[in-house]
């Protein structure tokens, strides 16, 4: 399967970039016909271990301010700690632009390959659960309906953006 895709997702450990550096990081993506963006930071508690936990009103503005630049499509990631397993191609080839516009192609084979498959992923709103076969879907389903945060207050919203994938 092959499509046209093109962003950037802050999928990285270390410092998160400011909204001040997105917004500009975006700008620079659009103007050389990128299209896509995912907010994925490692290292922000709340894309991992506190991922359920709301977001301030200052931290949301800042989403929003990122969202009126109107320059890219943005999504969303999270990393609720689930291990689980899904089938990937053992290598691959992506093709992209370096932080200066020039072409990139990067391959990949055993980790980097599942790397760049899971994070391309994100860019086109698939989940990995999506990905599982019926009985490891079905275990995953357990293990969600199991942890101690299924069933509270937490709030998930559908983008009004086409995925144009399996994901929702």
């Amino acid at each position: 399967m092959a499509w046209q895709i093109g962003g950037i997702i802050e999928g990285f450990y270390g410092r998160p970039w400011s909204w001040d550096e997105r917004a500009e990081l975006m700008r620079f993506c659009h103007e050389r016909g990128m299209t896509h963006y995912v907010y994925a930071p490692k290292d922000d508690p709340k894309h991992r271990s506190q991922w359920h936990a709301p977001y301030t009103s200052e931290e949301l503005d800042g989403f929003a301010r990122l969202v009126g630049e109107k320059t890219l499509c943005i999504g969303f990631a999270i990393s609720p700690g689930l291990s689980i397993d899904c089938v990937r191609a053992r290598s691959v080839v992506a093709h992209g632009f370096d932080l200066h516009g020039e072409p990139l192609v990067v391959e990949g084979s055993e980790l980097l390959a599942r790397a760049i498959q899971h994070e391309t992923d994100h860019l086109d709103g698939i989940l990995f659960i999506d990905r599982l076969d019926r009985e490891a879907r079905r275990a995953a389903m357990k293990t969600i309906r199991e942890s101690e945060w299924f069933g509270t207050d937490t709030q998930v919203r559908i983008s009004p953006h086409a995925t144009g994938g399996l994901g929702l």
